[in-house]
């Protein structure tokens, strides 16, 4: 069996981590594997991988992404974003991870819109296989795009259970130590667009910190810059004295991270899947989560949820989290038994279930 998967994407936090879990999984049952992308980067991230690598790299969403999209052949094309090359025929699978170019205001603009709209509608009417990473992403899919039914497959992320999983306690008191960060505190990560809601956490914790609320906030996934939207809440002192922002922290040091922490606090208005909340269930991290998108598809019981418009809410939840510990010992428990359900196995056998009931198996 030949697949020609495009990994332009590898190095990435999000995309790259569905790109890297898939890709290990399949050199690890030996698949017939072709890929596109930056061969220095992909031997980084695969040193198993040893097959043909076509040197690509034009950037995601751009003109010279679609005139020089290397030809495919007679080879089965997967892309693990939405830009598919227009030109393509033949067998192609392509992954739909959220459709937040076409839901956030953030990207509101015209040539936004109408680049993504262009992209999915021809996903939708000429693809014979697509996958979304959840059941929520598939439905708000097939309510814009409803042709596709037949052909959109839910292919659940998975994460890499040897690397995600709770660290040594001398891990944990060392990586403090290294960032200078508080015995306990809540975590936000992967915060930059204006959709993951920072500025709401942060007008609820400013309103909770003033009244003497023990847990700080550590903000991860921005390489230590506050986002833009969340510049002018920064301006409050106990904004300022609370909330500690890290630097890059590399992929196999996160599960120390989400270790260290007291829990991970999720504010989203949208979101596609939600692999952090499931890589601290696996690293035995309470999830505090806002109810929008998958993230209850994906964290189930084991997350203690508010609405991510409501300020008030989250106020209750912070505070019920603070000051039960049963709470805390609870969710943790859950969380380590949810996650043990997403793996990249379970997500490769789900790709080759879809390849095969869409007449698409590479061959």
């Amino acid at each position: 069996m030949s697949l020609l998967y495009d990994a332009r994407l590898i190095e990435n936090s999000g995309i790259g981590t569905t790109i890297r879990g898939q890709l290990r999984e399949l050199i690890a049952r030996k698949f017939d594997l072709r890929l596109i992308g930056n061969p220095e980067v992909i031997h980084r991230c695969l040193p198993d991988y040893s097959g043909e690598i076509i040197n690509f790299t034009a950037p995601l969403y751009s003109l010279r992404e679609q005139l020089q999209f290397p030809a495919t052949g007679s080879h089965h094309l997967h892309i693990p974003h939405y830009n598919i090359p227009l030109k393509f025929s033949g067998r192609v699978s392509v992954t739909v991870h959220d459709l937040i170019h076409l839901q956030s205001d953030e990207f509101k603009s015209p040539i936004y819109r109408t680049y993504a709209r262009v992209l999915l509608g021809t996903i939708a009417r000429r693809a014979p296989c697509i996958f979304t990473v959840s059941e929520t992403t598939r439905g708000h899919f097939l309510n814009m795009f409803p042709e596709a039914r037949t052909r959109t497959f839910v292919t659940l992320n998975g994460i890499e259970h040897n690397i995600f999983r709770r660290a040594k306690e001398s891990a944990i008191k060392s990586f403090r130590k290294r960032y200078d960060l508080p015995a306990e505190f809540l975590l936000a990560v992967g915060i930059a667009k204006r959709h993951k809601n920072l500025d709401m956490l942060l007008r609820v914790l400013t309103q909770l910190w003033r009244n003497d609320f023990p847990l700080p906030l550590v903000l991860a996934g921005t390489s230590g810059k506050i986002p833009d939207y969340a510049k002018p809440l920064f301006q409050e002192n106990v904004v300022r004295k609370n909330v500690v922002l890290l630097p890059h922290i590399p992929e196999n040091d996160l599960p120390t991270l989400y270790s260290s922490s007291t829990a991970l606090v999720i504010p989203s208005k949208l979101e596609g899947f939600g692999l952090p909340a499931l890589e601290a269930m696996a690293c035995g991290t309470p999830v505090i989560a806002s109810t929008a998108g998958s993230l209850k598809e994906v964290c189930a019981n084991a997350a203690l949820y508010f609405d991510p418009e409501s300020e008030s809410e989250l106020n209750n939840a912070l505070q019920k989290f603070s000051q039960t510990r049963s709470l805390r010992k609870k969710l943790a428990n859950l969380g380590l038994v949810r996650a043990k359900g997403f793996t990249w196995k379970r997500n490769v056998d789900g790709m080759l279930r879809g390849f095969a009931v869409s007449g698409t198996s590479p061959a």
